[in-house]
């Protein structure tokens, strides 16, 4: 049996009310160090997120995930989806790895950031509203 304290939970009160380099906030960060390097993830609580945000974000995703797989590949990167131009961001089908995905990244990333999307794997998001207006 798998004790209950085996996931850390990370309070983020203090990182969040003192910022990454004051030294009230350095405890949590190697709170975070640590779950990472040895258990290789963990909770957060008082990250700040609202129960309304979370709930609108879980209903969206669910949305999203029970569409037409045609429809979730029109933002499909490169390999699923030719008429794209985008390697790394949007939708992969479960043959990528057993279970579906969709990779977001930066949602202030824009096309005028020349010296970011020119980096690989720095790509702008698809635009998500063809699929889901409120994304």
């Amino acid at each position: 049996m798998i004790n209950e304290d085996y996931i850390p939970k990370i309070d983020l009160t203090n990182l969040i009310a003192h910022g990454v380099n004051l030294p009230e906030a350095q405890n949590t960060i190697q709170k975070i160090k640590k779950a990472s390097e040895e258990v290789g993830f963990f909770t957060v609580t008082n990250h700040g997120v609202s129960s309304q945000s979370i709930d609108k974000i879980t209903t969206t995703a669910r949305s999203f995930f029970h569409l037409p797989l045609d429809k979730k590949l029109t933002i499909a990167p490169k390999k699923w989806n030719k008429n794209t131009d985008t390697v790394y961001r949007g939708y992969f089908p479960s043959e990528v790895n057993g279970k579906e995905g969709l990779d977001i990244g930066d949602p202030l990333l824009t096309h005028d950031m020349t010296d970011l999307t020119q980096k690989e794997k720095f790509e702008v998001n698809h635009d998500m509203s063809s699929i889901d207006q409120d994304w």
